[in-house]
């Protein structure tokens, strides 16, 4: 895993490079790998892209995986602005072929489909399936825990911030009057 600057001349984290010859390539950020071998001798991989709902009241326990099916010509892949990008080693047979788009629970590894899947979509869930052991599912949770405490954590510094932005009740009024708030705007409804 390593950086790389992206279009938009920010800096993109944890590009994982196409390593065909393993089995798996899992990293805490960043796109995931898995590969197998393909008919004719030659391997195939399927890149998987894990979403967190990043919002403070959701209480599904899911990721979210999109999932590509790519070549061995891959070179490296990595997530920008929640887009999956890659490059290849050459543009001959640089195919990149949607897989599908899953929820999959974090807690006991169920997988629900999001929408009406084809054969190769259903043929590249079997195999996330199959490969859905304990590795991977902790791989998938630890993401989960990692964003959802954030969440938590910015919950609470913004609720903590608007404590700290409220006005005292021996602290000058903040209309302008010169009076203690308490004997000034304390019990006026603010509009």
């Amino acid at each position: 895993m390593n950086s790389r600057p992206s279009e938009h001349g920010l800096a993109v984290t944890n590009v994982v490079v196409a390593r065909p010859c393993a089995r798996r390539q899992l990293a805490s950020d960043g796109p995931l790998l898995l590969w197998r071998d393909a008919q004719g001798g030659s391997r195939e991989g399927l890149l998987l892209a894990v979403n967190v709902c990043d919002r403070r009241f959701c209480t599904t326990r899911h990721v979210l995986v999109e999932g590509l099916r790519v070549g061995e010509e891959l070179h490296s892949a990595w997530i920008d602005r929640g887009e999956i990008v890659t490059l290849h080693r050459s543009d001959a047979g640089a195919e990149l072929r949607s897989a599908f788009l899953v929820f999959v629970g974090v807690d006991c590894g169920d997988i629900q489909a999001r929408s009406e899947n084809g054969p190769q979509e259903r043929d590249a869930i079997e195999w996330l399936r199959a490969e859905l052991d304990g590795e991977l599912l902790d791989t998938m949770r630890e993401r989960f825990v990692r964003v959802r405490d954030g969440v938590r954590a910015t919950a609470s510094e913004d609720g903590a911030r608007c404590r700290a932005e409220r006005t005292g009740r021996n602290e000058p009024c903040p209309c302008g009057s010169g009076k203690k708030f308490k004997r000034c705007c304390l019990g006026v409804p603010q509009s």
